[in-house]
């Protein structure tokens, strides 16, 4: 058989000629393969693609013909028989083999073939086609190897499916989608429609009872009350016949094996009290009292040494008066000092009159402008979440009652009772002397930019009056060694932040989160408590929050892998996600301290953090002013470095029973009772009563304690096995405090850790295309500059991204469309054009691009990391989920995007450990990107010659600050992306004659950049002007370290001939020849030929000047290139210091130079185009 595809015609077909030479109208054939076909496309749409769908449409395109010919030629171009050349065939000539195989005569030379080898042998040597590949005649199956043919057609046996008659049959009853086979919808509907699906199922598994011959689960409750009963005693097997008469002996037998098996291995899984029925009233009775440990006060006394020194306190014969009277002395002192801040809001004009469109513009735009200078996260707040400031609109009469009654509320807290067996605490580290550095060190790590305090001080201000840290750690020994806090430090301020940004909820004070700060000054002697305190103290492993590690990734990990292993195995898992609430403002100073006695901790460091609570104040902010003073009787303060530990060793006498007495879900040989991040709670177990018994030794613990939990917004799911399924909350409701619990269905989610995790799916991939969307229309709507709003969009939108796409695993499609809508939106801000290089909006600063963070490169880069740290990690719990629930194929896989490997030709096994994790960093993609576009042929021209030149590239990150302007900075790009319009880019791959792109305003040569900045003579006046420029600002600066200069001196060799250098400068006996050139940088070496060709040229003129100078001894000749796209030659550098210039001065004066050269290039570019705009010449 012969057959040529030709191109379709306009009824969709394809001509193939036969043996006999005639042509008859096929089933479409070539690229139409791959699109959705349907025998019927005038009645339904088509149908999806599918392996069963493509070998209908194999088998009708290679019909066998007639004459049994085994050799098919396919071909895009129908005339390839007439452009053979010596028996060869054309390129893009495929040749197919038909199997079974029978000895015939090769079509195109009549030689005998008696052999697939032979075939193929013969077609290789002699006709050289594209490719040989082999078909199956029976099936139309193609193969690309004659082993796997040969092995495939003994076996071939085509399956005789039955189409329907309407392709249509399967329609779901819930959408518009059609299906052609009942497995397509299964699957759509277990994907789309998880509720219904599930809801069917569950429907169908009611209807299956003793009808058939699977067992239910009352069935296997009663064989299994059968076997504790009758034990091994004879006439078992026999009972359960009769009472199970569909089922067979064996089926009773297999069953009754199995049940004995899961009994065996429960008992060895469970060799303590993990027994669900098992009392638990002996956690209500309090424990024997734990014996006091003291020995922290007299360590502090054997290491301080006494008397009044430098500092100005005694630590050891201070008094707790003089101690309160030196920190209020420090602090007056230190707000006298610090400089009043003028003008804290914002002026605003009227803007008139308001039907004055224009003018409203210009006074919101001015607005704008000065917001943008003075806070820039402020104004980045509202513009992307409509909000400018999160002051809290209730009453301060409504906020001062509501937290007074949470605050000032009396105590609750009746005792740990057997919550308070805890492993006891190692005092060593809270009994050695604070000291100068841990002081300047605690200092340090607080955050520059961290709101004062009540008392005004900033961490400047400490490290103004200390800068050694001596003072800070006398004055915090001498707080340590009295055991009680200054009362002066005692009062803080209470900021409200919004829990929500939904305006509506914000009206209830519940939806407020208190954030309260004292001085800094007490703010860093928290610090230094707060890690000797974990130190000393460490909190349960299941406890996650306010740790150094990755608290939420590893949480995540585990309630996402818990789900994989359950679906996987079909095991049982019951999930409760707890809330708390107002778990930090309710819990109570005694639980606190109560806590800290049961582990240990010594009596003075307990009398110390007591101490800071006792007599508390505050005042909450407010959009209406600030409330009275409040005393914080209960809660811990947030914004306190001490504070979420004090938190943590709360929840642990919790943890520990959980642990200990509670139900959990066993992996990797551990049993997972609670994953715990600050006051996320999530508990877990096997089984619903598992579960239950884990509600009650929390309501026993919230009972004790006073922690309150809130039934109404805790939520729960339960999987289960039926058969081979799994089921979804097939069980009764749980009650937490006589509550019923929220049962989370299948198709609905619950937000843990700001992510959204299902039942049925697990953690959910977030919709970052809506959210990539509704950012940058925002932005495109503020008044900002463009330059601005790559910044805004740079610098506070993307970050907020990367969280919820990193745990949500967004797949590569995803993030491609989220970096396409962002690069068209910077795009249209810059006024580039569509095509211009992706490369300039990814690449870093110091190699000349805008530093946006490509979403498809970056994510994969931050997956990879935190992947590879979970499957490293110290906790053996995170360890083992991560590896049973992470195929490394996933993990190599992903260490292929991350190279940019899209399909990667090693098929060798994985091996994790050749992964490198400095090629997974930012650098590394980035400077793929920067790659890439240096290899374009246009727009890559001289790009190479800016990677790593941040002297070159400094305009980019702050082009205003650098005083562009917003036309100057957008013009600088176009002009390293070689993007400016001329002639030549606009019609560049239109096919136009030389003679219609030569320049508009000199015609002499084509108009391309280069033309226009070093060649066209219309420009040159302009050109001269820059080149004279540079020559004043060298002159000026030589002139400022001593240099005598002469601009232009006109020299005569000994030879006669005449050079006139731009610069003669002299010093004594130093003389320097300077020549400047600017010029485009087309390659790394044209900056460096310049500078050669300089020297050469004014090397003999070096006897005329000190002919001129008979002072000088010694005469330099230098070169002095500059780039026309700002590129700042290194060897410029070495003669600016040889002008006496310092190091760092040097380094100044190289960026403004930079910049003055690229923007009088945008100087010349403007004055073409307004020239050309002025010519009529047709293009």
């Amino acid at each position: 058989m012969d057959s040529t595809p030709s191109r379709p015609n306009s009824a969709r077909g394809t001509r193939r000629a036969s043996s006999d030479g005639g042509c008859r109208m096929s089933k479409p054939t070539g690229r139409l393969l791959n699109r959705r076909w349907s025998p019927r496309g005038d009645q339904t749409p088509g149908t999806p693609r599918g392996p069963r769908f493509l070998a209908r449409v194999k088998r009708a395109l290679f019909t066998p013909s007639k004459d049994k010919a085994g050799m098919t030629f396919l071909c895009a171009n129908k005339t390839w028989r007439q452009n053979m050349s010596q028996g060869r065939l054309p390129k893009m000539v495929k040749v197919g083999l038909r199997v079974p195989w029978a000895s015939q005569s090769c079509r195109l030379c009549d030689i005998e073939l008696g052999s697939l080898r032979e075939a193929r042998t013969h077609l290789i040597r002699i006709h050289r086609p594209w490719k040989v590949f082999y078909r199956c005649s029976r099936c139309a199956g193609t193969f690309a190897h004659l082993p796997s043919v040969v092995c495939h057609v003994p076996k071939c046996t085509p399956r005789q499916t039955t189409t329907p008659a309407d392709p249509g049959h399967y329609r779901c009853d819930l959408c518009t989608k059609v299906f052609s086979s009942s497995r397509g919808y299964s699957n759509h509907r277990r994907s789309k429609h998880t509720a219904a699906y599930l809801r069917e199922k569950q429907g169908s598994q009611l209807k299956e009872r003793n009808g058939n011959s699977h067992w239910s689960k009352e069935d296997t409750a009663s064989l299994r009350q059968m076997i504790d009963e009758e034990g091994n005693s004879p006439g078992l097997y026999a009972k359960a016949a009769a009472r199970f008469p569909t089922m067979t002996p064996r089926q009773i037998r297999e069953k009754c094996r199995l049940i004995r098996a899961s009994a065996r291995t429960s008992v060895v899984k469970s060799p303590t009290t993990h027994n669900a029925n098992q009392d638990l009233r002996d956690l209500e009775v309090e424990l024997p009292p734990q014996p006091s440990v003291a020995v922290l006060k007299e360590a502090l006394e054997a290491q301080l040494t006494g008397g009044e020194g430098d500092e100005g306190l005694d630590p050891l014969h201070c008094s707790g008066r003089d101690l309160n009277r030196y920190v209020r002395k420090v602090i007056r002192l230190l707000c006298r000092q610090t400089p009043k801040v003028l003008g804290g809001k914002i002026k605003r004009t009227s803007p008139g009159n308001p039907k004055r469109l224009k003018q409203s513009k210009r006074f919101r735009y001015k607005i704008m402008q000065t917001r943008y200078r003075r806070d820039r996260p402020t104004l980045a707040r509202w513009i992307l979440d409509g909000k400018e400031k999160s002051e809290c609109p209730i009453s301060r009469a409504e906020v001062a009652s509501g937290y007074k009654r949470i605050w000032e509320a009396g105590d609750s807290f009746k005792g740990l009772g057997g919550f308070a067996a805890m492993p006891p605490a190692d005092n060593s580290p809270l009994c050695v002397p604070i000291s100068a550095e841990e002081a300047l060190r605690a200092v340090r790590r607080m955050d520059p930019k961290g709101a004062p305090g009540p008392d005004g001080l900033r961490r400047s201000d400490l490290l103004r009056w200390d800068n050694k840290g001596r003072k800070l750690a006398n004055l915090f020994n001498t707080i340590l060694h009295k055991g009680k806090l200054p009362s002066c430090l005692k009062r803080s301020r209470t900021t409200l932040i919004p829990k929500s940004s939904d305006s509506a909820k914000l009206a209830d004070l519940s939806q407020w989160r208190p954030i309260t700060i004292g001085s800094v000054m007490l703010r860093a002697f928290s610090g230094i408590l707060a890690r000797r305190l974990k130190e000393a103290c460490p909190v349960h492993t299941r406890q996650r929050g306010f740790i150094e590690s990755p608290g939420c990734s590893e949480n995540l990990l585990l309630m996402d892998g818990l789900l994989r292993i359950a679906k996987k195995e079909v095991r049982p898992l019951a999930v409760v996600f707890v809330d708390f609430a107002k778990a930090f403002d309710s819990v109570s100073h005694q639980h606190i301290a109560e806590v800290l006695t049961r582990k240990g901790v010594d009596e003075w460091m307990r009398k110390l953090i007591q101490d800071s609570y006792k007599g508390c104040t505050t005042v909450v902010r407010t959009k209406h002013g600030e409330t009275d003073r409040i005393h914080i009787k209960v809660g811990v303060k947030q914004g306190d470095p001490l504070s979420p530990l004090l938190f943590n060793l709360a929840l642990d006498p919790l943890l520990y029973v959980l642990e200990n007495k509670g139900v959990g879900f066993r992996v990797g040989g551990r049993s997972l009772t609670a994953l715990a991040f600050a006051d996320d709670l999530v508990l877990l177990s096997d089984s619903w009563k598992g579960m239950e018994r884990n509600l009650q030794i929390l309501e026993i613990f919230s009972s004790l304690t006073g922690l309150k939990v809130n039934p109404s917004k805790c939520h729960g799911f339960m999987l289960d096995k039926s058969q081979r399924r799994y089921t979804i909350n097939d069980c009764e409701v749980w009650k937490l405090a006589g509550t019923p619990i929220h049962m989370v269905p299948g198709h609905e989610a619950v937000t843990y850790l700001g992510v959204q995790i299902s039942p049925a799916k697990g953690i959910l991939t977030p919709p970052l295309r809506t959210l990539v969307k509704d950012m940058v229309a925002r932005i495109t709507r503020a008044e900002l500059k463009p330059s601005q709003k790559v910044e805004i969009l740079r610098t506070y939108a993307l970050p907020r991204l990367i969280y919820m796409a990193d745990h949500g695993m967004a797949c590569g499609s995803l993030l491609d469309g989220c970096d396409r809508d962002i690069r068209s939106a910077v795009k249209g801000w810059l006024h580039l054009e569509p095509h211009t290089t992706d490369g300039v909006c990814y690449a870093s600063f110091q190699d000349g691009g805008l530093g946006l963070i490509k979403l498809a490169a970056h994510i994969p880069t931050v997956q990879l990391r935190r992947i590879m740290a979970m499957y490293n990690s110290t906790d053996e719990c995170t360890k083992s989920v991560a590896r049973a629930t992470m195929p490394v194929s996933n993990i190599w896989a992903l260490w292929n995007r991350v190279r940019g490997i899209k399909r990667s030709g090693d098929h060798s096994r994985p091996d994790l450990n050749a992964i490198d994790l400095k090629e997974a960093s930012t650098a590394a993609w980035r400077g793929r990107e920067f790659g890439r576009w240096c290899k374009l042929k246009t727009q890559g021209v001289g790009i190479e010659v800016f990677r790593a030149d941040k002297i070159s590239n400094s305009w980019l990150r702050e082009p205003t600050g650098a005083r562009f302007h917003e036309s100057e900075m957008i013009m600088g790009l176009q002009l390293r992306t070689c993007t400016f319009p001329t002639l030549s880019s606009r019609v560049r791959g239109r096919g136009r004659t030389h003679d219609a792109l030569l320049c508009r305003l000199c015609g002499r040569q084509q108009e391309t950049i280069r033309h226009i900045i070093g060649n066209c003579v219309s420009v040159k006046p302009n050109r001269m002007a820059n080149h004279n420029k540079i020559c004043g600002f060298l002159q000026r600066v030589a002139e400022e370290a001593g240099w005598l200069v002469a601009r232009e001196r006109r020299l005569v060799s000994d030879s006669g001939s005449v050079g006139v250098p731009d610069l003669v400068m002299v010093k004594g006996r130093e003389a320097i020849i300077l020549d400047v050139a600017i010029c485009f940088e087309a390659n790394q070496d044209t900056l460096y030929d310049s500078e050669v060709r300089k020297i050469k040229k004014y090397s003999g003129f070096t006897m005329a000047v000190k002919t001129i100078h008979p002072d000088v001894r010694n005469v330099s000749v230098c070169g002095f290139p500059m780039g026309a796209r700002g590129k700042w030659h290194k060897n410029n550098t070495a003669i600016l210091t040889k002008l006496g210039v310092s190091k760092k001065r040097a380094k100044q004066l190289a960026v403004v130079m930079s910049r003055r050269a690229l923007l009088q290039t945008v100087d010349t570019c403007k004055v073409f185009r307004a020239l050309a705009r002025r010519q009529r010449v047709p293009r």
